[in-house]
């Protein structure tokens, strides 16, 4: 018997594989998933439409603070452009305060949800009864997205995860980490299937 309110935290970085479990987790326990990698990347989309520098940070919280529920479901969100504005104009600290209060929202008005993303064990929501840490390693990370953007070199998605890499490990605000109590998968030979069972295994386990 599952909790009334079950909160599962999975966090890692970029092309990781754990918006993928998220989704498939959420499915199997019928629980609202909150992809907060999109709120940035909704974000990002306005600025990008506008042509604006994502540099600008008064834009870019009149963007942020202007955002609704369903400016996540944009199907363009996932653009490789789109994800490089977000890694961008995720690091000032401003602007997670502002959409912070977007994804607590979430949590106090649901009975349960699988969150992902960067910070949501550590920040968002560190109430939660499970926190996953899903990371593998860069090169398998970059191998993984270029079979998902084909039109872009390996090399190419490479350097850009690097990059994402140390804007989300060393920004001054919500830093990329694993919280104290979470269970680090390194999900490098391991397959989504893989992964997903070793998590519902551990759920399961430790369910009163």
């Amino acid at each position: 018997m599952l909790d009334k309110k079950l909160f599962i935290a999975i966090d890692g970085p970029a092309a990781s594989g754990k918006g993928t479990i998220a989704s498939l987790l959420a499915k199997d326990l019928n629980l609202p998933v909150l992809h907060t990698g999109n709120i940035y990347r909704a974000i990002a989309y306005k600025i990008w439409q506008s042509k604006q520098d994502p540099n600008d940070l008064k834009h870019n919280l009149i963007y942020a603070n202007s955002l609704k529920a369903s400016d996540l479901d944009n199907q363009n969100l996932q653009n490789e452009e789109i994800g490089k504005y977000a890694s961008i104009i995720s690091v000032d600290p401003s602007l997670r305060s502002a959409t912070y209060k977007f994804q607590r929202d979430f949590i106090e008005n649901s009975d349960g949800a699988v969150i992902e993303g960067r910070d949501i064990g550590t920040v968002i929501c560190p109430e939660a009864k499970f926190k996953f840490y899903i990371t593998a390693d860069v090169e398998v990370r970059a191998k993984r997205r270029c079979m998902q953007q084909k039109h872009i070199s390996y090399e190419a998605i490479l350097a850009d995860l690097k990059q994402r890499d140390e804007r989300d490990l060393n920004r001054a605000v919500a830093p990329l980490k694993p919280a104290a109590d979470a269970v680090i998968i390194d999900s490098s030979r391991m397959s989504v299937d893989q992964t997903l069972k070793e998590i519902q295994n551990i759920i399961k386990d430790n369910q009163e």
